[in-house]
């Protein structure tokens, strides 16, 4: 969708009144339709007198959609005199009418809300608009994309209100800094409006593949945090095992969280290993991992297809089921550390936070993600675990809250293309971050024909003999990559004269 964007030109203000005349709902305010079509033209070029960019999404010819931008410190894109003679035609049945209270009283309550906007702003999306039949397809998010590519890590504010499209920019992950209400009598109504000031920093990337990795951090010393991006290691597991969709958002967000878990063993040799089992049609999965950024692991079944969830994302929750997640920690000993939890959700990120909290008593936060191409192969992949060390004081936790509230779903972080390190800022703004550890991370399995010798070894010589006379050979696969190990008579008898 990208390349459906260009430059505004001023020719583009009719499409723009029009979509904002609808968006905005301006015949609630302005009962007359020449005035209130007078009123969206130089509500048009009143705002694009003071972007310093602006750019147009394309469709067919037509302008479908705008975003405005002030990046503070740059020259406005049209001078002024341009925009007055433009505007002329339209802007004397405003200055005829004279301006509404309403109006006033509106632009003076914005005013009083800029206060609460901090200096560490870079710029303001001034307007944006997309032609309300073409909502909800992507073009308000490929606009902000476009914007954000420029000003990468760069903080922007918006002022919008009630009756504009708010929600668009909570999913965009925007923080709400204040909101307050006006109350506004038209010729045609007396409302209440609610205004709303959100900001975040941009932090979109072109689309590319970046190599897995993992970084660890931690923040004032009061919080330890993980990041992750895993795409290439998710689409090999997907390959090897022929997973459908469900399956491979399901076995990669748990991959994910065991890299990031295994981290945090202390010897090489150390496993982790996750353990989902529940009652519905993927039966569960398991994976494990090591310290050395090295992951395997597998869906007991392979092929589950189910409608999306009430989310509309991939049904992981519901393929998984009812049933119970085991953590299991081999340090070597006589016996590993066995922890295990009913399932909450089946959804990995919401299970794998309860048992943080239920079996290590350490509040934290896990957000996993596997988003899929329309051709079924993985594009993004990753997550990130947050956890409160001992003592974290009571101000530094409402920062921390108040940050995870701009995290709307973590596939739309991936999807921007963050990195581990952007996510850890995006969720620990405000805090001063430090990066302990970056390590790259794979899919590995260590089976082996010698480790598949010392299994053979290991059942006995009386049912090896028995293997050999019956099937004169023995094939064993492994589950986690795939692998198949074959042994003939000659291997059997090998083997055998071992046990003697």
């Amino acid at each position: 969708m990208e390349n459906n964007i260009r430059n505004f030109r001023l020719d583009d203000v009719a499409s723009a009144a029009k979509m904002i005349n609808v968006s905005m709902h301006f015949d609630t305010y302005i009962q007359d339709e020449e005035a209130r079509i007078a009123f969206c033209y130089w509500y048009v070029y009143s705002n694009l007198s003071e972007a310093t960019e602006a750019f147009t999404y394309e469709l067919d010819g037509k302008c479908v959609g705008f975003i405005f931008a002030n990046h503070f410190g740059d020259t406005p894109l049209f001078d002024e005199k341009t925009i007055d003679e433009l505007s002329a035609q339209y802007k004397y049945v405003m200055d005829k009418q004279g301006e509404k209270e309403y109006v006033k009283k509106y632009h003076a309550h914005l005013e009083e809300l800029s206060k609460y906007i901090g200096n560490n702003q870079k710029g303001q999306i001034v307007l944006f608009g997309v032609e309300p039949g073409l909502q909800r397809q992507g073009i308000g998010t490929t606009l902000l994309k476009h914007l954000s590519s420029l000003h990468n890590h760069e903080r922007y504010f918006v002022m919008t209100d009630s009756d504009c499209n708010f929600t668009f920019y909570e999913k965009n992950h925007f923080e709400l800094l204040v909101q307050g209400d006006v109350e506004l009598e038209t010729e045609v109504m007396t409302k209440t409006l609610s205004t709303y000031v959100y900001s975040r920093t941009l932090f979109y990337k072109d689309n590319v593949q970046p190599n897995d990795y993992l970084v660890r951090a931690n923040a004032n010393e009061e919080i330890i945090a993980w990041a992750i991006t895993s795409r290439n290691l998710v689409e090999h597991a997907r390959q090897i095992h022929n997973l459908s969709p469900i399956c491979t958002a399901a076995l990669g967000r748990s991959m994910s969280a065991a890299l990031m878990m295994g981290n945090n063993l202390k010897n090489e040799q150390d496993v982790l290993t996750l353990q989902f089992n529940g009652n519905g049609p993927m039966r569960g999965l398991v994976v494990s991992s090591n310290n050395k950024g090295e992951v395997k692991g597998y869906t007991k079944v392979t092929d589950v297809i189910m409608p999306p969830n009430a989310a509309r994302h991939l049904n992981v929750g519901g393929a998984i089921g009812e049933g119970t997640l085991t953590v299991i920690r081999d340090y070597g000993l006589k016996d590993p550390y066995v922890s295990t939890i009913e399932l909450q959700t089946g959804e990995i990120a919401e299970d794998l936070t309860y048992y943080f909290a239920s079996s290590e008593q350490t509040p934290s936060v896990v957000a996993l993600g596997v988003l899929m191409n329309k051709d079924v192969t993985v594009k993004r992949a990753g997550g990130l675990i947050v956890q409160l060390l001992p003592n974290c004081p009571e101000e530094s936790i409402t920062k921390l809250e108040r940050n995870l509230r701009k995290l709307y779903a973590l596939t739309d972080l991936l999807d921007e293309g963050m990195t581990p390190e952007d996510m850890l800022t995006f969720v620990l703004e405000g805090f001063d971050v430090n990066i302990t550890e970056k390590m790259p991370v794979q899919f590995k399995c260590n089976c082996s024909k010698e480790r598949s010798e010392q299994v053979l070894i290991s059942i006995g010589k009386k049912e090896l003999e028995k293997l050999r006379d019956e099937d004169h050979k023995i094939s064993l696969n492994c589950q986690f990559c795939g692998s198949h190990y074959d042994f003939d008579e000659n291997d059997i008898n090998e083997l055998i004269s071992q046990i003697d």
